[in-house]
């Protein structure tokens, strides 16, 4: 390619090649035993321009037109006297289709220029850009990787294209890399987003994130595309905090329930004595014991879920009476708020009614948190479709649209709550996106800024006896 194209940069060539050629026919032409040439003399000189245009491009294709025209005057013509009028307009005809074909050479060049140009640009970017860019065939065979791969594997280029890119990923987690592998090849996905370990030199494993693209249907790629960047500090940071979250928890724990259990001892004995001041005193004691206790038991969680070793003992039970009963609660310990509860009756749902109490004990405790006092909570559990969805509605401060996706990761804190607000860790909402999650349901929230929020959950409603037996033949009591 890089051959053809300095040949039709050559001016020599450009020139020399077409009036060579078209010399060349013109003999054929006049020989008396090619009676084919005589009769159709144009018909070689368009092989000409053809053959030109190929080695020299458009202009290479002008020069033989004309070089053809002025060649068939010259030597052609005093053979065709009787019949010079029909020469002169086939010479005219053949002129015009001449340049009229190397018009078309030339806006074929032009497009090839602009294609060659954009290729250019992307190549140059990507090969300019911090992310790695990874194009493999169906079996995972590597064909093209960028400088910022071979930088981020410290590997020669050389030594990993034609390796399959299961060989560079993590013994443990190749499996499930191949499960998606396939299932892009099979189309049954476009795309998936990944989070691997892949090693370099020296057998260093490092974490990298990244997107993975089916791209066969571009003619111009016909690949997978695995775009990805280096996140091992970002990980090993968040390893670190999870470390750090767990060895504390249960360091804090240990100490805490001690305090709880001496302040309940002095409670009962302040009792006894009536000393009211004091048991004033130890009971505000004892109800920040309890929030420290259940600070701990949340982080303590969001390391069990991490970890996947947050126990679960699914039961069938009734979600609306549950929310009757939890009402009743709230309603007594919190006077200044309305709590209005509705309900279609009875909603069996099976799953764990400790971890469900806990998302409803979280939520509710969220609306009561960020609502003004002597405002109404709204409560809404009805059945549709064979889900059960439960509401949980505040007149607060509302959620920004662009954050009630945010709001459900770990450690997320709105940016737009007052200061005085700030008070939690941001994990109530995570832990229970992962329990309702591992219940086969959903959650989420509507509203915006300044109009209240409405929190939501959905989990499947059980109807009949026998789909209850099957659930819990099914299922142990630990997940």
């Amino acid at each position: 390619m890089a051959y053809i194209e300095k040949l039709q940069n050559n001016i020599w060539v450009q020139f020399s090649i077409p009036i060579l050629l078209a010399a060349a026919v013109t003999w054929l032409t006049l020989h008396p035993y090619i009676e084919v040439s005589y009769r159709t003399p144009f018909l070689l000189y368009f092989g000409v321009i053809f053959i030109s245009a190929a080695i020299g491009g458009s202009r290479s294709s002008i020069v033989a037109t004309l070089s053809c025209v002025i060649l068939s005057f010259i030597f052609l013509l005093p053979g065709y006297s009787p019949n010079s009028e029909f020469f002169g307009i086939g010479t005219c005809i053949f002129l015009a289709e001449g340049l009229l074909l190397s018009g078309l050479f030339r806006r074929v060049e032009k497009i090839q220029q602009k294609l060659s140009e954009s290729e250019q640009r992307f190549r140059g970017i990507i090969e300019k850009s911090a992310e790695g860019m990874l194009m493999t065939d169906n079996s995972g065979k590597i064909e093209y990787l960028s400088p910022a791969v071979i930088t981020l594997l410290n590997q020669e280029s050389g030594k990993l294209v034609g390796k399959r890119i299961q060989e560079l990923i993590h013994p443990d987690e190749v499996l499930e890399f191949e499960d998606q592998l396939h299932k892009l090849s099979r189309k049954e996905v476009s795309e998936f987003e990944f989070l691997r370990q892949v090693k370099t030199k020296g057998d260093r494993w490092i974490w990298i994130e990244g997107l993975a693209m089916d791209l066969r249907a571009e003619k111009s790629i016909r690949t997978f595309v695995f775009q990805f960047r280096d996140v091992t500090s970002r990980i090993e940071l968040e390893m670190q905090k999870e470390d750090f979250v767990q060895i504390t928890s249960h360091e804090l724990k240990t100490p805490v329930t001690s305090i709880k259990g001496f302040v309940q001892v002095l409670k009962k004995r302040h009792q006894k004595e009536q000393r009211e001041q004091d048991m004033m005193m130890l009971s505000r004691i004892e109800n920040q014991s309890e929030k420290l206790v259940k600070l701990i038991e949340d982080l303590l969680d969001v390391t069990r879920i991490k970890n996947g070793e947050l126990p679960y003992h699914f039961s069938l039970f009734d979600l609306s009476a549950y929310f009757t009963e939890t009402i009743a609660i709230y309603q007594t310990i919190y006077p200044n708020y309305t709590f209005t509860f509705t309900s279609q009756g009875p909603a069996y749902v099976y799953g764990d009614k400790d971890r469900i109490a806990q998302v409803v004990s979280n939520l509710l405790n969220n609306a009561i948190k960020y609502s003004p006092g002597k405002t109404s909570l709204e409560i809404c559990v009805h059945t549709e479709n064979g889900r059960t969805k439960a509401t949980i509605k505040d007149q607060g401060l509302g959620i920004p649209k662009d954050q009630q996706e945010k709001i459900f990761e770990r450690f997320y804190r709105i940016s737009t709550l007052p200061k005085e607000a700030h008070n939690g860790l941001g994990i109530g909402l995570y832990i229970s996106k992962e329990i309702i999650k591992k219940h086969g349901g959903q959650i989420g929230v509507n509203g915006q800024t300044g109009s209240g929020s409405e929190f939501w959950f959905t989990l499947d409603t059980v109807k009949q006896q026998r789909e209850i037996n099957l659930r819990f033949e099914n299922s142990n009591t630990k997940l």
